[in-house]
């Protein structure tokens, strides 16, 4: 059975407003008394995909959506930006495939602004909270000398004795495809743990990115390479800090 589910319309380039939430609910409702051979969704239809898939309801109102379409058992997703103007509502329409790398329907389309209209759109919605992974993983490098775990341990930012290590080679990871097909951005956090040869050795996710992201930046940090520190006494330590990157669309 094809299943439905259609966003909540954002504005482009302002607040969302209650127009949004308002017309998605329209739209959703008409599919569903035209349905024919498929299934309109509500967010109370995905409870169960929800939790056996840990995530949070936020990610109803983030893009990353498209990212666990399948997860969720979503065949298509409907998404919509408005845009405001003097000749009445723009919209412009996508409907996504899970594994499409473009959607399946694009289209425009203008609406007269009625005084309803203008009354919902003139109420901001509350941003929406930033939707992230809370997860545990934990990646270790092979190999570590034995020698390491009789060095001193420096905790950041917990520690202040000595300074910060310097990083000498951290490229920034590359966003992944899922990621730019989704418009998905936001912030990995992690706690790095620093052998005294400057080589991150261990790397805990401790705020998760969906849409490969986290992925991402786990290889990246891998190969990052650090000015190796010494403790209080001069002599070589082992780091642990945390380090957050910020994928970010322009």
């Amino acid at each position: 059975m094809t299943t439905v589910f259609v966003l909540d319309f954002s504005t482009a380039y302002h607040a969302d407003t209650e127009l949004g939430h308002a017309i998605a609910s329209e739209l959703a409702d008409s599919l569903k008394r035209q349905a024919q051979g498929f299934t309109v969704l509500n967010p109370s239809d995905l409870k169960q995909p929800l939790a056996k898939f840990n995530l949070r309801e936020e990610v109803f109102s983030s893009s990353a959506l498209q990212c666990f379409m399948n997860d969720l058992g979503i065949s298509i997703l409907i998404e919509a930006t408005m845009d405001p103007r003097p000749a009445g509502l723009v919209f412009h329409i996508d409907a996504w495939t899970p594994k499409a790398d473009k959607s399946i329907f694009s289209d425009n389309t203008v609406l007269p602004i009625t005084a309803s209209m203008k009354d919902l759109i003139s109420k901001p919605i509350p941003s929406p909270t930033e939707f992230y992974l809370k997860e545990d993983n934990v990646w270790n490098r092979e190999l570590r000398k034995a020698s390491e775990y009789s060095l001193p341990m420096i905790h950041f930012p917990e520690d202040q004795r000595v300074s910060q290590p310097e990083c000498i080679e951290c490229p920034a990871p590359q966003f992944s495809d899922e990621a730019v097909k989704a418009k998905f951005q936001g912030t990995v956090g992690f706690r790095v743990r620093i052998d005294s040869d400057g080589i991150p050795s261990q790397i805990s996710v401790v705020r998760g990115l969906p849409c490969g992201l986290t992925r991402q930046a786990v290889d990246a940090v891998q190969g990052w390479r650090f000015k190796p520190i010494t403790g209080p006494d001069g002599k070589p330590a082992v780091t642990e800090m945390p380090v957050e990157i910020t994928f970010r669309l322009y």
